[in-house]
């Protein structure tokens, strides 16, 4: 048996070991019951919120109560989408050209990583950022049967040794405007496929793309590719980090 507290009044919930995994967009999380024991209250089952919502790749920001919030605590929880951002004249966008491609893709992390240090803590790298531009001048379709994904891998001897975690990112939307940029954060725990932590180590954190990106110009019908990796100019493929 154990207590649970709501403010000033008290229940009594069960213990109720399970497995509980999360199937969306070609992702499975397990959830991992030992950080996060599942409860049943009422012949109903309570899981933690914040375990809930990252497994189904929310993110959740929790404020403290206090007089400023009427003595509630503030739980805000964001679903993973698309965000869209489109350059102005001022913004000094490069165009497409013989050096930038007209689409693009990469992925980032944190403002405090620095790849020549490797100094990262990767237990508060929380939010990984997938983002793919349109430098050009027209509307693009990205091919829908394109598939991308995020994956951690163990180093070892300085090359990818183990898969660890592996996250299918969801279709890009449909046109990317001229001239703009989708991002997609992916709320990632530092567990791996089974919803346990990692283990301390070296990591490498990379986004998986096809050899060439095909893609339309809007209107067109006529389809074009650029080289996935060569022709990636925003953000990198891969990551080195440290768990320690």
């Amino acid at each position: 048996m154990t207590t649970v507290a709501f403010a000033s009044d008290t229940i009594q919930a069960i213990l109720f070991p399970s497995k509980i995994t999360f199937e969306m967009k070609g992702n499975q999380v397990v959830l991992d019951t030992n950080e996060n024991p599942v409860l049943n209250y009422n012949d109903k089952t309570y899981i933690p919120l914040r375990a809930f919502a990252e497994a189904m790749g929310a993110s959740v920001d929790f404020v403290a109560g206090s007089e400023a919030t009427g003595g509630l605590h503030l739980i805000t929880v964001t679903s993973n989408e698309y965000q869209l951002t489109r350059y102005g004249p001022e913004d000094n966008l490069s165009p497409a050209d013989n050096t930038f491609f007209p689409l693009t893709v990469g992925l980032s992390l944190p403002d405090g990583y620095r790849p020549d240090s490797k100094q990262l803590s990767i237990e508060n790298t929380t939010n990984l950022v997938f983002s793919v531009m349109n430098r050009s001048n027209d509307n693009l379709i990205m091919d829908s049967a394109t598939h991308l994904a995020i994956e951690v891998y163990t180093v070892k001897d300085g090359a990818n040794d183990k898969l660890v975690h592996r996250y299918a990112l969801p279709p890009v939307p449909s046109p990317i405007p001229s001239r703009s940029a989708y991002s997609l954060t992916v709320p990632w725990s530092n567990v791996d496929s089974s919803g346990k932590k990692i283990e301390p180590g070296s990591y490498n954190i990379r986004l998986v793309t096809p050899e060439k990106l095909e893609y339309q110009v809007e209107g067109s019908g006529t389809t074009q590719s650029v080289i996935g990796y060569p022709g990636m100019k925003y953000g990198l493929h891969s990551y080195p980090v440290e768990y320690k």
